[in-house]
């Protein structure tokens, strides 16, 4: 776990609540492991209030599991919420595209451009969480063009569990190398003012993690939260009578 970051005008509740959201989306704090409120505390240098205040905050956006008399523990990743966040996104960037493509292109094509090369970079050092940062400043640079900064920051805010999966993804060398290949075929497109294959292309490229998520079930299982088939005549019945 990162030490608390000092002097960043910040209380020190949101301090603590900023590091373990950090910690949890970027997978240092891997799905289903229990959090210590002991050890946090003595890690991070804080009483138990701000670390139990800020738990109750990630509890509120479904990154936590709390359980009282047993525990807390970082929340496995819902492949329900995962498709939610995942429409919320899509369906903003898609609008936020269509404005942008509708404005001079000059400027944000300086800054696709910018991180591409970022992301070449990254490729080349081995380094898929860098290489995710880049691949938020390609889609961030769309919305900011298009004047809609407030939905990248709604973005952001409501995408925990899909930036999970999106990172475990990008472990895979090829995906990453893939996701590369599709910001160079959208820029390349987006500098022919395509509007057309541009909304398509950037529909596919959110496309791609439906196909993904098998083998992420597959190979991590223990990291995913288990859905309830309400279909079982037990439970069935059971909800039934209430």
């Amino acid at each position: 776990m990162k030490q608390l970051a000092k002097a960043t005008g910040l209380s020190i509740s949101d301090n603590v609540y900023n590091t373990l959201r950090k910690n949890i989306v970027n997978l240092n704090f891997k799905p289903g492991q229990e959090l210590n409120l002991r050890e946090i505390t003595a890690k991070l240098e804080v009483s138990r209030t701000p670390v139990r205040e800020a738990l109750i905050r990630l509890e509120r956006e479904g990154l936590v599991d709390v359980i009282p008399q047993v525990g807390t523990s970082v929340s496995k990743i819902d492949l329900e919420r995962v498709d939610e966040e995942q429409f919320i996104r899509s369906s903003l960037e898609e609008k936020a595209l269509e404005l942008c493509l509708s404005k001079k292109m000059q400027f944000i094509l300086l800054d696709l451009e910018k991180a591409l090369l970022h992301q070449e970079t990254c490729l080349k050092e081995e380094d898929p969480l860098a290489f995710l940062e880049w691949d938020d400043e390609f889609h961030k640079s769309i919305f900011y063009h298009a004047g809609k900064a407030l939905s990248w920051e709604l973005i952001q805010n409501n995408s925990s569990h899909y930036r999970r999966i999106r990172i475990m993804t990008l472990w895979n060398r090829d995906l990453r190398t893939s996701v590369f290949e599709q910001h160079q075929e959208i820029f390349s497109f987006m500098k022919k003012q395509d509007k057309n294959l541009v909304a398509t292309l950037i529909h596919d490229h959110f496309s791609r993690i439906t196909y993904q998520e098998k083998e992420l079930l597959d190979a991590y299982p223990d990291y995913f939260r288990v859905p309830v088939h309400t279909e079982d005549p037990l439970i069935s019945g059971f909800i039934g009578q209430h």
